[in-house]
């Protein structure tokens, strides 16, 4: 059966893992957020505590200094995790239509052909994602859309494509470890696992990815 990066469940070393949606590149190219986006750090913050329900609310209502496409793409986010599937797909697809950022535009273009299972759709996004490499949020959606497909691989190439154009989200390293799991490589998973703690302590995943942690340690003993 196929696993999809917002239903399905991943079992390590005995632990389920939620998949919930992307170390360190020094040197490489990080995006700078607008300084007229005031709003997306704290919606970054509040996705990587796990408050999803405070995030799609805050950007209903518009939060204090309006709603940027990052905000928008967040919310999808934490749609998907409260199992709000249709609203996702609704919210991104509003996303494509608008001015905002064109990079914005592909990533929810690629996160609508994953969960539509639409292939067609999907190897358009993908072949327009490559005028992004340095966009977090394309490399992202481009990540889980091969790691949906089993194909972990490049799954993991992309993630850590992700880690470098913004070495500060925290998901980007959970997505990076799950595929490096899938690759048989625990000691570059331990890695991820580890820098994701320290980036979000407050995220839902964090008791089980500490017990794959301690897991992993034990084993080294």
């Amino acid at each position: 059966m196929r696993q999809t990066y917002q239903t399905a469940s991943i079992f390590l070393s005995g632990t389920m893992l939620l998949v919930a949606a992307c170390a360190s590149s020094q040197g490489r190219t990080q995006i700078v957020r607008p300084a007229s986006a005031p709003s997306s750090s704290t919606i970054q913050a509040l996705y990587e505590s796990g408050e999803d329900r405070e995030i799609v609310n805050r950007v209903k209502s518009g939060v204090p200094n309006g709603v940027t496409g990052e905000d928008r793409w967040f919310a999808a986010q934490s749609q998907l995790r409260l199992g709000l599937r249709n609203d996702a797909i609704n919210d991104l697809t509003a996303l494509t239509q608008t001015g905002t950022d064109p990079a914005l535009q592909v990533a929810a273009q690629l996160a609508i052909g994953r969960l539509t299972n639409d292939d067609a759709a999907l190897s358009r996004a993908r072949a327009a994602a490559d005028t992004y490499p340095e966009s977090l949020f394309v490399q992202y959606e481009l990540g889980l859309s091969y790691a949906v497909r089993n194909d972990f691989a490049s799954a993991a190439r992309i993630f850590d494509a992700c880690i470098a154009a913004d070495p500060m989200f925290a998901y980007a390293y959970y997505q990076s470890a799950l595929a490096y799991q899938h690759l048989d490589r625990p000691d570059i998973m331990a890695n991820r696992f580890d820098r994701f703690v320290r980036l979000a302590p407050n995220a839902p995943e964090r008791p089980e990815v500490e017990s794959v942690l301690r897991t992993i340690a034990a084993g080294r003993q």
